[in-house]
């Protein structure tokens, strides 16, 4: 049975491309995507809300500035991901703890919402369970098979 991190195809040219690096990074982007349409409904309901009188118009604008740099925060991971070269890790295992350094640097540098990391773990397991079936915490354990 061939492992997870040894999956391969080879293009026309002849390069070796790795299947799981490719389909687990755009699994991730996708999940930071919905994560950022998320947090701009959230941005639209606070408006519906503060129309209705439920919230006053500062709770709104304190929300909504938090949001804001939620979204600030997630576009800046979803570009460094973008320039991220993912043929460059040799397990998922390694991808994985890269991304997540290189998410908590980010998000220390520019200061933004530590929810963010939360959010950022949680997707990491989403795009782990999605691509190969299990969670994130479990791949070295399954790198080897």
């Amino acid at each position: 049975m061939m492992g997870i991190d040894t999956m391969t195809i080879v293009s026309g040219e002849g390069k070796e491309t790795s299947l799981w690096q490719n389909s687990y990074l755009e699994t991730l982007k996708k999940e930071l995507q919905e994560v950022i349409d998320d947090i701009r409904a959230m941005i639209e309901i606070c408006h519906t809300r503060e129309e209705a009188g439920e919230i006053t118009n500062y709770v709104r604008w304190q929300n909504t500035a938090l949001f804001i740099r939620e979204i600030e925060g997630l576009t800046t991971l979803l570009k460094d991901l973008h320039a991220l070269d993912p043929h460059r890790f040799r397990t998922h295992g390694e991808m994985v703890q890269y991304i997540n350094a290189m998410f908590e640097k980010s998000i220390i540098k520019y200061d933004f919402p530590r929810a963010i990391h939360h959010m950022v773990k949680s997707k990491l397991a989403a795009a782990s369970e999605s691509t190969f079936g299990f969670h994130a915490e479990r791949v070295e354990q399954y790198a080897a098979v």
